[in-house]
This record gives C-alpha cells, sequence and structure tokens, in this order.
C-alpha cells in the first residue's frame, strides 16, 4: 500500500510541477507580448514607457523602443522619454535614450530642458549615476548646449509662443 501511494504521489507531484510550468511559461509570454505592446498605456494615459522609466527598468525600455515605440513619444506636458528620464535623475536610462538617438534640444510645456536638468541635478558625481550624468553633460558640451543654459520659465514662454527651440541654441 505503502509503495502505490508512493508511486501515486509522485506521478501527482511530476504533473503538477508539468502544468504549473505549462502555465508560468505562458503567463510570462503573455506578459512580455502585452509589455512591449507599441500602442501601450500606462495608468495616466501616456504610454508605458515612462512608466518603465519611473521603474528604473531599462531593458523594458529597451522593449519598447524594439517594439517600434518612437523615442520622441509625449508625455505628461509634452515630455519625451529622455526627459522623463533627466528630470527623475534616472541618468543611465537618459544616456541610453541618447546614445539612441533622442533629441536633446526638447522641452517640456512646464519648461524644463535636459541641458538645466543637468545643471540643477543633485546627484553625487562619483556614484554609478553619477558618471552617467557625467557622460550626458560632455555629450551636451559637445553640442554646445551647456553653454547657454534657459532658466526654465524662459523656456516655458519660448514653448508657449511656439519659438522653441531657439535658432542659437
Amino acid at each position: 500500500m505503502a509503495a502505490t501511494s508512493l508511486g501515486n504521489n509522485l506521478w501527482f507531484r511530476i504533473i503538477s510541477v508539468f502544468i504549473l510550468m505549462i502555465c508560468f511559461v505562458g503567463g510570462i509570454a503573455t506578459m512580455n507580448a502585452e509589455a512591449f505592446d507599441r500602442d501601450a498605456k500606462g495608468p495616466d494615459g501616456f504610454h508605458a514607457i515612462f512608466w518603465a522609466i519611473e521603474s528604473l527598468d531599462q531593458e523594458a525600455v529597451e522593449g519598447y523602443l524594439d517594439a517600434g515605440v518612437s523615442i520622441e513619444v509625449k508625455g505628461y506636458a509634452d515630455s519625451t522619454p529622455a526627459l522623463v528620464a533627466a528630470s527623475g535623475d534616472v541618468w543611465d536610462i537618459c544616456l541610453f535614450l541618447i546614445q539612441r538617438g533622442a533629441d536633446v534640444r526638447v522641452a517640456s510645456k512646464t519648461g524644463m530642458t535636459i541641458p538645466w536638468r543637468v545643471h540643477s541635478s543633485r546627484v553625487t558625481r562619483s556614484s554609478q549615476t553619477g558618471k552617467a550624468l557625467e557622460a550626458v553633460e560632455q555629450i551636451l558640451q559637445k553640442q554646445g548646449l551647456m553653454d547657454n543654459l534657459l532658466d526654465p520659465r524662459v523656456v516655458k514662454e519660448m514653448v508657449k509662443a511656439g519659438k522653441w527651440p531657439p535658432v542659437n541654441w
């Protein structure tokens, strides 16, 4: 009786594990398919790439871009992913987006710009995040964007008037 019970119990466990594996793998496949849907929206109605940035999930950001999401997709106040990353001091993702071709001259309706966020960031430069911040700063310096910083209040008025970006910037 003990041998029969043990055999049944073993088969039950093997079948249970097999069923769980199928469910788990199927669930992961479904989750990944939805996670990188080029039209995926977050709870706020903006594209889900912004939630990936706020979650510090660079792999998801890359997945959305690889799925065809525009690197310049607009979020709150017309912020782009690179600007959202800079505003949140998520410099590794900001650097990644710039390296993928993000426009560094963008401005939000609130007047925020990537150069201003570099200038005003309080990230410790010797940290890992600080190293990414310095890399972003070097890219901006090469383009001359750190030489003529514009106050967000001025930028906001320029954006509102439809005069952004300025000719000399």
